[in-house]
């Protein structure tokens, strides 16, 4: 992060926490106009010439790539194709306007995983799905799933340049992934960047059961959670409804049967969210934010 946007980052992460604790008149209002106006002026969408003309010769690669018939891909099967109790879907923010990608990440992954073979990966919550795209364009195979269609319905972010990888569900109930042939598939990897906070604290056992089930046996969750309130008081909506300590959360994923990994070797500045890059990215200092990197527990382990 540079010199200057460290503590600017920490100030605008306290002002805003007090305003949604406190919510003073006046300020409150000012302050989260202002968060809705930079909201979409930092927004993915602001492309330039360049990343456009990029697009459209991805989308004529990518469609020839994977095509109806193609064995290549995946499909997400649910009864819940919205999360219509979410504010996330309600009231979108983060879905319609981040497609966070990290190309660092995706390098220190596949040194950490230690074999040169075809990842699988599956990112929940993919809101834009850069991530999901920085993937296949390394040419491994992922899927990206988000609770909200507000990207979809507007071809915002990667949902016009890979449709064929980004689907809408509810991760909080039951859904099943397939392959071309219609068979259940397991991941290697399934990643979360901001998206655990969102969920409702009761729903949070039977969300890491699920990703649990759906991880090969040598298989990686991993994930960012940010620790603050979020919420827009202008409109009403929350957006992280479990607001709980980084020790809760430890305890949380190894009483849902996950082992946490501490020699992974990612540096802060590896991961997709929670790496100090922008002035709204958190820094993970154990009180506003942790990153988790955790595997299903072996039947030795439990």
């Amino acid at each position: 992060m540079p010199f200057l946007l460290r503590p600017l980052n920490q100030l605008y992460r306290k002002i805003k926490t007090g305003l949604l604790l406190n919510r003073p008149p006046v300020i409150t209002p000012v302050f989260f106009t202002l968060v809705q106006f930079l909201d979409k002026r930092m927004a993915y969408r602001q492309q330039d010439k360049f990343e456009r003309l990029t697009d459209v010769l991805w989308r004529q690669g990518y469609f020839s790539r994977f095509g109806e018939n193609s064995s290549e891909r995946l499909y997400v099967q649910t009864n819940h194709p919205l999360a219509y109790a979410s504010d996330d879907h309600r009231l979108p923010r983060g879905a319609i306007n981040d497609n966070s990608r990290n190309p660092r990440f995706n390098s220190r992954l596949y040194a950490f995983l230690g074999y040169p073979r075809k990842i699988r990966l599956m990112d929940l919550g993919c809101a834009g799905g850069g991530f999901v795209r920085s993937m296949l364009e390394d040419g491994h195979q992922a899927i990206g799933l988000e609770g909200s269609d507000g990207a979809r319905r507007a071809l915002l972010g990667e949902w016009g340049n890979i449709p064929r990888h980004l689907f809408t569900g509810d991760i909080t109930k039951d859904f099943t992934v397939v392959d071309a042939a219609a068979q259940p598939v397991s991941f290697d990897v399934i990643t979360a960047w901001e998206v655990l906070e969102h969920i409702a604290e009761e729903d949070i056992d039977g969300l890491l059961q699920r990703i649990a089930r759906k991880l090969r046996p040598e298989g990686y969750f991993i994930c960012s959670i940010d620790l603050l309130p979020d919420g827009n008081p202008l409109t009403g909506a929350v957006y992280h409804k479990t607001l709980r300590p980084a020790a809760w959360w430890r305890d949380k994923f190894q009483g849902q049967g996950f082992t946490i990994c501490t020699n992974h070797g990612f540096a802060m500045e590896d991961f997709v969210r929670g790496n100090g890059s922008s002035l709204k990215d958190w820094v993970p200092d154990e009180r506003t934010g942790i990153h988790i990197v955790a595997k299903v527990k072996t039947s030795a382990e439990k």
